[in-house]
């Protein structure tokens, strides 16, 4: 379908049995995730799996390599998340001059009436700021 090409196979390993998640997002790089569940959210890195599949999983095609999210780790507390059901999660890194780049996760919650910033110092994007762009162009974040 011309809408949607085809995708890639990401193996990945839920923290518990009963894990279901509610929200699913990706840096612009396409190497750091975000998930959330009702209660928390979850954060992971994409890398080459290794050369024995998981159990359960199989091999890729075209001798292609396989492509795995590390372990899901529990992000940083979020105080505007306290006691709050979230409905849905994105990702926002921006290039700041002279430092890394500041991922945030943009989370819904209140049935989908209020949306809060939560900070998530652990990913860290390649920054790949077009050199088109001038000091002007870039949000300066202390």
């Amino acid at each position: 379908d011309a809408y949607f090409p085809a995708g890639e196979r990401i193996l990945t390993d839920w923290p518990h049995d009963r894990f279901q998640p509610w929200g699913l997002t990706c840096d612009p790089t396409g190497q750091h995730f975000v998930f959330s569940d009702e209660f928390q959210l979850y954060i992971a890195s994409l890398s080459e799996a290794s050369s024995a599949p998981a159990q359960g999983a199989t091999a890729g095609s075209g001798g292609q390599p396989e492509l795995r999210l590390g372990a899901l780790q529990s992000a940083p507390r979020c105080p505007s998340l306290e006691g709050q059901a979230m409905r849905d999660v994105g990702l926002v890194c921006q290039a700041r001059l002279g430092q890394a780049p500041l991922c945030e996760a943009l989370v819904l919650h209140e049935h989908g009436t209020r949306l809060a910033q939560c900070v998530l110092p652990q990913i860290q994007p390649r920054p790949e700021v077009p050199a088109e762009l001038s000091e002007r162009d870039l949000i300066d974040v202390p």
